[in-house]
């Protein structure tokens, strides 16, 4: 029992250390169960499904991934609706039973609709699951079950092989009968090099598992409206922008475009969009009063420079500008934004696992939209009465800007600030000239270099046509020869991996070794059985015999008795055959307890065996014991250790 024990928590210590793709949180209790586990997610790792080892997926999400992915890399584009996974949770965890259940049995319909499909590439027959399987097997609750799915996984897989080999053969056959010209292949190659460069990937960090569980927690998206089904949604759906669908996507999980009505924030009417001109009037008077008012705050604090009253002015004129683009903007998504709502109606909410928010129907959103557009309007007023504010700001220009001369030359004589800003300027602006006329330059010389190329290349075409359908027809060869040689590896791989399947698992291993034991034991209790019943046999069949022996000895005397008492030298042959007959008796005891002695020996030593080894035993489950309390002090000291290194 403790030798079990023992094996166990070795075992369990080894699947814990090896752990490569996270399964014994889930499985550890089972060794069966963890080494199959483990072996269907190696088997799709090997095919290239990346999932399998991905800690934050259970096991179930990564491989009933895995059987969705195999089904979308078999079945093609043309018939998704009929072969692939149509189920569609989207930002959403499969932790209730309802929805394993029911993509378990959106998998079984798909696996038996394999049937009357046919592939990419597999055109004769069709195909079949030589493993019948349910539903509920795919949910991994019984461990008696992952072995039906690692079959169905393993032929799936193999199904997936055999496709990828005719595809690379389909290819090689269609790369054998088509051919470029030269003037393609060059004019191909040329463009790719000119527009395709590489790029290193951008090394991004690693972001917690806690913080990332954190995020998708707080911002999990919930679906609020649908569309309407009609002609006139198709119509809009087939006209409508990238911006309008890439707002109508918001809209459907409740973004909506909202306005910050503050006093520095512009908020501009639709009906002025069309009006440039007069937006242009407005920001030059918004300038004017801006800068007037900063040259009152110059000359009554006189602690700013002239400077810093520039650079603000420049600020505040591009902060303005960038407002009023953004209102804009602000302006044209709502009235998207109220087409769209025209085109989509209300859903409810049946996910349970989804964060309640609070619902709007149409009208209480028409109501708002309603309102907000007062809002737009009466701001609309407050604008048209601080242009005419502008206006009356704009006569007192003329004072303030004589003001504004005078305190720029008593600046100019205090500091050389000034004087070094404008020369920045005026260099600032002959860089800028400069620069158009490098650019100009750029343009020409590109150009002529460009129609240089041009006729270098028409040159060079006659001359090397030749020498390109050589090389092209070398590599297609080569490109020919390589398909080939990675089918025959392809072939190979399959047919060793075939091979190392019909191999046993150390599982099967240890099952076999515990049977020969078994049958082992067995065998020796019934020999040892067999030994005693001919051991009791010869000592009965010696009993008999010397009984016979001893029968035939008193019948023979009893017979000779009465000849014996009537002559004299009868009797005294008789008591010397008696003597003789005691006499064999005496030795055939002293011949048994010889043998009794010997056994007893026997006897003795193999309890003294035995001893020796019940001492032996009660040792070793003594060291098993301490064993498994070292074990157990050493799994707490790697807790405290892993919350020391997570606190530092």
């Amino acid at each position: 029992m403790f030798a079990r024990d023992t094996k166990s928590l070795a075992e369990s210590v080894a699947h814990k250390a090896n752990d490569t793709f996270h399964v014994f949180a889930e499985y550890g209790d089972h060794s069966d169960a963890y080494d199959r586990i483990t072996c269907i997610l190696q088997m799709l790792s090997s095919a290239n499904y990346h999932r399998a080892r991905s800690e934050n997926l259970s096991v179930y999400e990564r491989i009933i991934g895995g059987i969705a992915w195999i089904l979308q890399q078999l079945i093609p584009r043309e018939q998704a609706q009929v072969g692939r996974i149509q189920c569609d949770f989207l930002f959403q965890k499969h932790d209730s039973l309802k929805s394993r259940l029911v993509v378990a049995q959106e998998i079984i319909l798909r696996l038996v609709s394999l049937s009357s499909l046919h592939t990419k590439n597999i055109t004769e027959g069709s195909m079949t699951c030589p493993y019948p399987i349910q539903p509920h097997q795919l949910l991994l609750q019984d461990y008696g079950d992952i072995s039906t799915v690692k079959n169905v996984i393993e032929w799936l897989l193999a199904v997936l092989e055999d496709d990828r080999i005719k595809s690379a053969e389909k290819l090689k056959r269609s790369l054998d009968s088509h051919r470029f010209s030269s003037d393609e292949t060059r004019y191909a190659v040329e463009k790719y090099r000119n527009r395709h460069t590489s790029k290193k990937e951008e090394v991004l960090p690693k972001i917690p598992n806690e913080m990332l569980g954190a995020i998708e927690q707080h911002f999990h998206p919930q679906r609020r409206w649908k569309y309407r089904t009609g002609e006139e949604f198709l119509e809009w759906k087939k006209n409508a922008t990238e911006q309008a669908r890439i707002q109508s996507c918001l809209l459907e999980y409740g973004e909506r475009i909202t306005f910050n009505h503050e006093a520095h924030y512009k908020v501009i009417h639709p009906s002025q969009l069309e009006s440039n001109e007069d937006d242009d009037d407005l920001l030059k008077m918004g300038e004017l009063a801006n800068n007037a008012k900063s040259d009152r705050q110059l000359q009554s604090k006189h602690k700013k420079s002239k400077a810093e009253d520039f650079f603000e002015k420049m600020y505040e004129q591009a902060e303005s500008q960038a407002l009023s683009d953004q209102i804009k903007r602000l302006e044209l998504q709502m009235m998207q934004e109220v087409e769209i709502l025209n085109q989509v109606t209300k859903i409810e909410e049946k996910d349970e696992y989804l964060p309640q928010k609070k619902h709007f129907d149409k009208r209480s959103l028409e109501v708002d939209l309603k309102e907000k557009l007062k809002s737009v309007q009466d701001r609309r007023i407050e604008l048209e009465a601080q242009k005419n504010i502008y206006i009356e700001a704009l006569e007192q220009l003329g004072d303030e800007k004589a003001r504004l001369i005078e305190v720029e030359k008593s600046a100019m004589e205090r500091t050389s600030l000034v004087r070094d800003l404008k020369d920045l300027i005026i260099e600032n602006d002959e860089l800028k000239h400069r620069k158009s006329e490098f650019r100009a330059k750029c343009r020409r010389e590109a150009q002529q270099r460009e129609a240089r190329m041009v006729r270098i290349r028409n040159q060079l075409s006659a001359a090397k046509c030749d020498d390109l359908k050589i090389t092209y027809a070398r590599m297609e060869d080569r490109l020919g020869d390589l398909a080939c040689r990675i089918g025959d590896k392809t072939r190979s791989i399959h047919i060793l991996r075939q091979r190392i399947d019909q191999v046993p698992c150390q599982l099967e291993v240890l099952q076999y070794e515990k049977r020969y034991s078994e049958l082992s034991d067995e065998v020796a209790l019934h020999l040892e059985e067999t030994r005693k019943y001919y051991a009791t046999y010869n000592t009965l069949k010696k009993k008999l015999e010397f009984l016979v022996k001893e029968t035939t000895l008193i019948g023979s005397v009893s017979v000779q008795v009465d000849e014996v008492a009537a002559s004299k030298s009868a009797q005294i042959s008789l008591l010397e055959q008696l003597d003789v007959v005691a006499h064999n008796i005496h030795e055939t005891i002293q011949r048994h307890q010889t043998v009794l002695a010997l056994r007893q020996a026997e006897i003795d030593t193999l309890e003294h065996r035995f001893q020796i080894l019940q001492q032996k035993e009660h040792a070793y489950v003594a060291a098993i014991r301490e064993f498994q309390k070292e074990c157990e002090k050493r799994e707490e000291l790697l807790a405290k250790l892993e919350e020391m290194r997570r606190h530092a």
